[in-house]
């Protein structure tokens, strides 16, 4: 009995060990997203500190090692002045995240330090046409996991900085997941 148990087991899972995973982004154009083997981050059109923040952001995540070695296109330090194929730009839109039942006062405890939470858009736009060939979004981390770890941080810049992180995560498992599909 145990050993039909487990072979039904082995033939459940194997059919989804060998299925191709969905990107988690959505993909407009996936031969012009293959054809992508050099990009830039553009923040040229970001407020300062966020400008700021992307740049420190590329910085610290482009040394050996570190997220941004992961995709497998080159990065160049500088959109103006190379040619990449991509540009990668980011919005960090709010969200009010305030839930109150209708009708009823809110609870001290109920109520949140901060309503907001700062979401990372990342877009992969064709340099040429600037067309969107790929676009992702990702939440930060909870606010509240980042405090119980003592960062002292400003939570705005924390939330960008997570949530940019889960964004370029995202890109890099889609990145490898096109090209094992293009394999196919």
């Amino acid at each position: 009995m145990k050993t039909g148990l487990y072979l039904l087991m082995l033939a459940a899972a194997i059919p989804a060990v060998g299925k191709p995973k969905k990107p988690t982004g959505q993909i407009s154009d996936p031969a012009a997203f293959a054809r992508v083997r050099s990009y830039c981050v553009d923040a040229s059109d970001l407020p300062g500190n966020e400008a700021y923040e992307v740049n420190g952001f590329i910085k610290d995540q482009s040394k050996p090692g570190s997220l941004l070695t992961r995709i497998p296109w080159k990065l160049c330090p500088d959109c103006r002045e190379a040619s990449p194929d991509a540009v990668i730009k980011l919005q960090f839109p709010r969200m009010n995240v305030t839930g109150v039942l209708l009708g009823q006062p809110p609870r001290p405890e109920d109520v949140d330090r901060n309503p907001y939470r700062i979401k990372a858009i990342l877009m992969v736009l064709e340099a040429e046409s600037s067309k969107v060939l790929y676009k992702n979004q990702a939440d930060p981390l909870d606010v509240g996991t980042v405090d119980d770890q003592g960062s002292g941080g400003d939570p705005p810049a924390l939330q960008r900085r997570n949530a940019m992180y889960g964004a370029f995560w995202a890109l890099t498992q889609d990145v490898r997941r096109a090209e094992n599909a293009q394999k196919q």
